[in-house]
């Protein structure tokens, strides 16, 4: 993954926030590989094995846990990404100002 470094200039003050979402991003996709393999059981379980529902109960109870602390980490990452880009674009636009002002060319 290739990031900009003027982009992380630009998250200086949100840094915190910019960490957090990219770890609620791979605690989302840990999850998301938990709740296959969870769900690849239960099929396995229920069809092949031939087992009744009362038997995978604790499976079903773990994939539910699952899929709530994804929709958990997922919302988190997207409520901390859209902090971090209203605070790179204000501090873009203030740059930006500051170097119209200045007769400064606008690229950074």
């Amino acid at each position: 993954m290739n990031i900009d470094k003027n982009l992380l200039k630009l998250t200086s003050d949100k840094k915190k926030d910019f960490v957090a979402s990219i770890l609620s991003g791979v605690a989302a996709s840990v999850f998301t590989v938990l709740l296959a393999f969870l769900l690849s059981k239960s099929i396995n379980q229920i069809f092949l094995e031939k087992k009744t529902l009362p038997d995978i109960y604790l499976l079903i109870f773990f994939f539910v846990i699952a899929a709530v602390l994804k929709a958990f980490f997922v919302w988190f990452e997207k409520n901390k990404i859209s902090v971090v880009v209203s605070d790179v674009k204000r501090n873009y636009e203030k740059r930006l100002i500051q170097n119209c002002l200045m007769n400064k060319p606008v690229c950074f």
